[in-house]
This record gives C-alpha cells, sequence and structure tokens, in this order.
C-alpha cells in the first residue's frame, strides 16, 4: 500500500502504511528493508527520504547483519548520499557474504571507479558480468 501513493507522485500519503507495517512487524528484517527499498526509491524524487532508507537498512542489519542484499542496499543508499568510503565498506562485506551478488559488485565496479581505483574497478566489473541474471 505504500508503493502506491508513491508511484502516483504523492509520497507523503505513503508514509502512514510504511509506518503502519514497520509497527506492526518491529522485529522483522525483511519489513525493514522493504521499507528502506521504498525509501531508497522515494529519495530520488526527495533526496530527505535516503536518511530513512540508510536508517531502515541499518536497522534490517541489525536484526539479520548475515544478508548480503541488506549490506548492497545500504551501500548503495550511502552512496547515494555521497559517502562513498561508507558505501564501498558495505558492497565489501555483501560480497565478502555472498560472492555471486551481481548488483553488489556492479556498484563496486562504478565506485572504485569513482575513487580511483582501477585495478579494482576492472576486476569488480569482470565479476559483475560474470554473476549478473542480464
Amino acid at each position: 500500500l505504500a508503493a502506491r501513493p508513491a508511484r502516483s507522485g504523492d509520497l507523503p500519503l505513503g508514509v502512514s502504511p510504511l509506518e503502519t507495517a514497520i509497527a506492526m512487524s518491529l522485529d522483522d528484517p525483511h519489513v525493514w528493508a522493504a521499507a528502506g527499498s521504498l525509501y531508497g526509491s522515494w529519495g530520488s524524487i526527495d533526496p530527505s527520504y535516503y536518511m530513512q532508507a540508510e536508517a531502515s537498512f541499518r536497522r534490517a542489519l541489525e536484526l539479520a547483519p548475515d544478508i548480503a542484499t541488506h549490506h548492497t542496499a545500504l551501500g548503495a543508499i550511502l552512496i547515494q548520499q555521497g559517502r562513498v568510503e561508507e558505501g564501498t565498506v558495505e558492497l565489501e562485506r555483501a560480497v565478502d557474504l555472498d560472492a555471486t551478488d551481481g548488483v553488489a559488485f556492479r556498484h563496486l565496479a562504478q565506485t572504485y571507479e569513482t575513487l580511483g581505483q582501477q585495478d579494482k574497478a576492472t576486476w569488480a566489473r569482470k565479476e559483475a558480468e560474470r554473476w549478473s541474471d542480464e
């Protein structure tokens, strides 16, 4: 329900159902990750939502620290906020947990490129191609 208003451009209307879902499942990392994903997608429209996305993914990781996709998503959110070094740490953690995470490798390749680490960027790009579903 929270995603529907966002599709029509009414982000504030989506917050209430999202907060209700969280309140009903405070200890469910998947609910927190879903909230992080929604807030993250809303961040492309209103960057203030990136902070809520970050907080949601951090809560998901408190509850389930070994889920690679949550680290990947947090890394991407941090990078969106301009916190490249912190985002890189999360992406590296993601591939440590799941060496087949093509999405994390793709983000790492872009990040290493930004940081001027060409050898690492080349390696991550090859791994992204190797493990991508595309």
